[in-house]
Formats: structure tokens, sequence, C-alpha cells
């Protein structure tokens, strides 16, 4: 079955073996984040267990039989998105056109909220009223982890970081989207 473009919520792209599965869209990112949702409830039941049976063997069954789950529900997603993605294959394309079939998809859809780097990868300081609000919400979630880990014993400690790791990752994903010129290598002049 060969999916329309527009219909698409991934691109996968390919250069030999390996393989680079990106979403398209406020759709493709919507449907990224309800499919990382449906993973919450194992985690939670996992905290849980884990919470009230410290003991070694009960402990190594729960962490086998949890990682397991994370297998399956990983090669899950990526059967499931692939099947809703365009292939993009990179191996034949030049150097230049390739960058620009990456570059131009995933780079900034609107306008700049953060400005680029002059030194290194990645984005720099906010430029715009809404980085500004992303970078306060990050540190919100920030502020709301570390307190969480201070006060919420074990099971708090394994929420604080989920919350740290998934803040921190849609907040690099915001950025480089929303960084004039995309996320690249720049060192000084060369910019």
């Amino acid at each position: 079955m060969t999916m329309r473009e527009d219909e698409a919520l991934f691109t996968l792209y390919k250069r030999g073996w390996q393989q680079n599965l990106v979403p398209r869209g406020s759709a493709g990112w919507w449907a990224l984040a309800l499919w990382l949702a449906s993973q919450v409830p194992a985690l939670g039941a996992f905290v849980w267990f884990m919470a009230r049976h410290p003991a070694k063997a009960p402990a190594v069954s729960a962490v086998l039989l949890f990682l397991l789950f994370m297998a399956i529900w990983a090669l899950g997603f990526i059967r499931w998105a692939t099947s809703r993605s365009i292939t993009v294959d990179l191996a034949g394309m030049e150097r230049k056109a390739a960058l620009k079939a990456v570059v131009g998809e995933t780079a900034g859809t609107g306008p700049a909220w953060f400005a680029a780097k002059r030194f290194g990868y990645g984005a720099g300081m906010p430029i715009a009223w809404q980085g500004w609000a992303a970078l306060a919400a990050w540190l919100g979630c920030l502020a709301g982890a570390g307190g969480l880990a201070q006060i919420g014993g074990a099971a708090g400690k394994t929420v604080a970081f989920a919350l740290f790791v998934i803040s921190t990752a849609i907040f690099a994903a915001i950025a480089a989207r929303r960084t004039e010129g995309g996320w690249k290598w720049r060192w000084g002049k060369d910019a």
C-alpha cells in the first residue's frame, strides 16, 4: 500500500541501513505524543510494583517483563509509523540535495522563536515571546521534577526522572523546529 504524501504522518529517511523516522506537521507530532502517552500506564504499573515488592526475585522478573514490554512497544511503534510514512531515499541523492530534503522539512515551519547559535550546534537565546514561553514552561517542568524528587520517595524520583526526560525531549524538538536556519554546526563567521 502506497501512502499519499498529504496523508503521511511521518517521513522515513533512508541511507543504506540507516533510517530516520520524522513526524510531519502537527498531526505527526500528535500521533507521536499519543503513542508515547500509551506507555504511561505500563510505566506507572512498573513503578507501583517495584515500590510494593522490593525483594530481589520479583524485582528481577518485573524488570525483565517491563523490558520485554518496552521492546514490543517500540517495535510496534516502528511498524505502525513506517506504515504511515513516505520514504525518501537519500542514498541516491547528492549531498546538497539530501541536506535540502532533510532540513527543508524539519527546520522551522514558521517564524523563528530562537536565534541560531554562533558557535556550535543547537539553538541560541529566545527571540520571540513564544520562545521565552517554551523556555519558561521547560524550566517549570524541571523545577516540578526537582520538587517531586525531593518529596516523592522512590516512586516520586522515578516519575520526576520521566518528567525530566519527556519535557527535555519536547523542548529540544520545539527548539529544533523553531531555530532560525535550523540546527546545524556553526563556527563564527562561517555560519
